[in-house]
């Protein structure tokens, strides 16, 4: 068993791994990839943030044509998905967080909890 896992974990598995995985869910090549990445700057489309070290921004698609969209980090390609990829659930978000003072009272009564 720990000869399996040395072979999945080293000689560059991870790098073999997405590259089967690029194609395989969204058909793109690792250098349809890498050309995203540097139009992009490196970074997040939305937030900017700039991939950990031995990681890869997320390959955002729509789900309903299955057209790429471009490259997120996980926590954005996460939020988007979990308001249903929904222009306007992510504008409402938008607005609520922009638009709702902070409530100092509830403040100081759920400071005892938080």
């Amino acid at each position: 068993m720990m000869a399996n896992r040395r072979v999945r974990e080293g000689d560059g598995y991870r790098v073999r791994q997405r590259k089967y995985e690029l194609m395989r869910y969204y058909s793109l090549t690792e250098q349809q990839y890498d050309d995203m990445f540097k139009k992009q700057n490196g970074v997040c489309a939305i937030c900017g943030t700039i991939p950990k070290k031995n990681s890869w921004l997320a390959v955002d698609h729509c789900h309903d044509t299955g057209y790429f969209r471009g490259l997120l980090c996980r926590r954005c390609n996460s939020a988007i998905g979990l308001l249903d990829d929904n222009c306007e659930k992510v504008q409402s978000a938008a607005n609520y967080l922009r638009n709702t003072p902070v409530n100092v009272e509830v403040r100081k009564v759920l400071g005892a909890w938080l």
